[in-house]
């Protein structure tokens, strides 16, 4: 078991990921809410730590969140990689430049942390955010990549995304762990 099936295992056992009922069509629906990692901390210094060894060699001035969700997350990836950290956690006002907090200059380059990589447009719009106060940003790093299309667009439009995490990964590894666990004695008349 490699350290993306213990860190899946801990998402799905503090209720950050859950699998639905599988359809006929195939693939069961999957909800991903990663607000329950701060209230875990031996979870949160795993996703932390996963994510550090994917970004590791990367060539990044700031690492960068943009809601408050991942704050904890990226709070957490900066004291594993000793890295200074810039976040936003409000929209900006119609027509004004984010108010991103922490100490940065234009031009520095910046690696942007997301929880969960959809169609791209969302992740898009983060790193216009960051660019808008001058800030370079070629690369975006995201827990879980849900398959949609998002890693193809952000290449598309010249950023280099990676995923610690990929849909597919989670629910390959969510199926092993259920197929090994101890199944429930059935009792007569069952």
């Amino acid at each position: 078991m490699g350290a993306g099936d213990k860190l899946i295992y801990d998402l799905s056992a503090i209720g950050a990921i859950r699998l639905g009922p599988v359809p006929v069509s195939g693939h069961p629906p999957v909800t991903i809410d990663l607000r329950p990692l701060v209230a875990h901390p031996h979870v949160l210094r795993r996703a932390a730590h996963t994510l550090a060894e994917i970004i590791e060699g990367l060539e990044f001035d700031r690492i960068a969140v943009m809601s408050s969700t991942l704050l904890p997350l990226g709070t957490a990836i900066a004291l594993e990689l000793t890295r200074p950290l810039i976040y936003s956690v409000t929209e900006p006002e119609p027509g004004q430049p984010p108010t991103i907090e922490g100490l940065y200059s234009r031009g520095e380059k910046v690696l942007l942390i997301s929880g969960v990589l959809r169609g791209g447009e969302a992740k898009l719009d983060l790193i216009h955010r960051l660019e808008a106060v001058g800030l370079r940003v070629t690369d975006i790093a995201v827990l879980i990549d849900r398959e949609e299309g998002g890693m193809a667009v952000l290449e598309q439009q010249g950023y280099h995304a990676h995923a610690a995490i990929t849909l597919t990964e989670l629910i390959d590894a969510l199926r092993r762990r259920k197929a090994t666990a101890p199944q429930p004695a059935v009792g007569p008349g069952d």
